[in-house]
C-alpha cells in the first residue's frame, strides 16, 4: 500500500502498513522496527495517539474518513499524547522527514492506494 496526495499527485509514503484490529491499533509502532524514510503506519478508526515507549520522534497526521487532512504534527517526541481531533477518523504516523518531503497541508486529501 502507499499514500498519495490528491492535490499534488505525489506519493507521500511508498510502504504503508495498515492497523485496523484493536490489538494492532493499541500497539501502533511500539515494539516495531524503526520506520524508514517513505514508511508509514495507517491507523484506521483512530483519532489520537501516544508515543509512550517510542525511542524516536514521529510525524502524525489526522484525517477525516474521506482522507481530508485535519491536523499535522511535524515532530512528536517520545512520551507525548496527541489528543483527538474533531472529525478525525484516521491517524497516519511517519518519520518527520517523510512528512516534510510530501508538502502536506491542512485541507489536502490523502488516498491509500495499492502499490503497483
Amino acid at each position: 500500500m502507499r499514500i498519495r496526495s490528491l492535490r499534488t499527485g505525489a506519493i507521500i509514503a511508498g510502504r504503508v502498513r495498515i492497523a485496523s484490529s484493536l490489538p494492532a491499533l493499541l500497539r501502533g509502532l511500539i515494539g516495531e522496527p524503526r520506520l524508514r524514510p517513505g514508511d508509514a503506519l495507517w491507523l484506521d478508526r483512530c483519532n489520537g495517539i501516544h508515543t509512550f515507549g517510542m525511542r524516536y520522534a514521529i510525524a502524525v497526521v489526522t484525517l477525516r474518513k474521506d482522507g481530508t487532512v485535519l491536523a499535522i504534527h511535524h515532530k512528536v517526541a517520545p512520551s507525548r499524547v496527541i489528543g483527538p481531533v474533531r472529525g478525525g477518523a484516521i491517524t497516519v504516523e511517519m518519520l518527520p522527514e517523510t512528512l516534510d518531503s510530501g508538502d502536506i497541508r491542512i485541507g489536502d486529501r490523502l488516498a491509500l492506494e495499492t502499490s503497483p
